[in-house]
């Protein structure tokens, strides 16, 4: 099973990733937001070989095929990525959990008016779910599905905060009434930081440029609908002819394959420059 915990997000294989994900709903006689039980049951029995290889004393079960017991089988799941950090078994859960907890973060925002993505929002609690998977604790009260939803309802309350505070801008501190003169030295200091950011800028723009050509196709094409056109995922899904879940996880893979070609190349002037 993969091990890199410092990657939750992205796997090598484009074909095989999308092969998979390309699964989740839209099949003949499957309802909006289900995804192929079929698939998910050969999934399933890929992840058990694999524990029992491993020893571990866990056995995720099949599904009955309408999703009653999508619960009971992310839980397993879950306990199975605890143990493990497997990028198929995270991606499994993925799968079967992100219309849900999108549904939920909709839910939630309804009739709120000001501006946050559940689209992002729902990848950033993904992220968390990966990160946090070392935390699960399952009991008779404790499933995947009530933890998960502490995790996007923690992201929703935090966004809102952020968006109201935004909303209503910056209110004046009692040294800005009182003081109304620059600190020359505070002034030097964000004229210093602003022209290293200046400096750097065009060097970050070609590292994100080049990282962006390196990008699979179907990523980099995924990337440049959200980004360049500022298409919602729904526009991309139907432009690339994909699900809406699939669009997320290519869009997460080419970000997060982009940043870090971007942070390796700039630790490698950081020494340069030491040395």
């Amino acid at each position: 099973m993969h091990q890199e915990a410092n990657q939750p997000m992205m796997v090598p294989d484009e074909e095989r990733a999308g092969g998979r994900a390309g699964r989740s709903g839209g099949g003949a006689g499957s309802l909006p937001g289900q995804p192929d039980w079929h698939f998910v049951a050969r999934r399933i029995r890929e992840v058990n070989a694999r524990a029992a290889r491993l020893g571990l004393d866990l056995e995720v079960p099949a599904p009955c095929g309408d999703g009653r017991d999508r619960d009971r089988i992310s839980t397993m799941l879950m306990l199975v990525l605890k143990e493990t950090r497997d990028r198929d078994v995270f991606e499994l859960l993925y799968l079967l959990n992100v219309s849900l907890l999108h549904s939920f973060c909709m839910s939630r925002l309804r009739g709120e008016r000001l501006l946050i993505d559940p689209s992002d929002l729902i990848e950033e609690a993904f992220l968390r779910i990966y990160q946090k998977s070392g935390t699960f604790r399952q009991s008779e009260r404790a499933t995947f599905t009530g933890w998960s939803f502490v995790i996007v309802e923690n992201l929703i309350r935090r966004g809102l905060r952020r968006a109201r505070r935004r909303s209503m801008g910056p209110l004046p501190g009692a040294d800005a009434v009182v003081d109304l003169e620059p600190d020359p030295l505070a002034n030097a200091m964000q004229q210093e930081a602003r022209q290293a950011v200046a400096d750097s800028w065009p060097t970050i723009v070609r590292l994100c440029a080049a990282g962006l050509l390196r990008l699979p196709p179907r990523w980099r094409r995924a990337l440049e609908l959200r980004e360049g056109e500022d298409l919602p995922y729904e526009a991309i899904a139907a432009r690339m002819n994909v699900s809406r879940g699939h669009v997320g996880m290519l869009i997460r893979r080419a970000r997060r394959r982009i940043l870090d070609e971007v942070a390796g190349a700039l630790a490698l002037y950081r020494t340069v420059e030491n040395d």
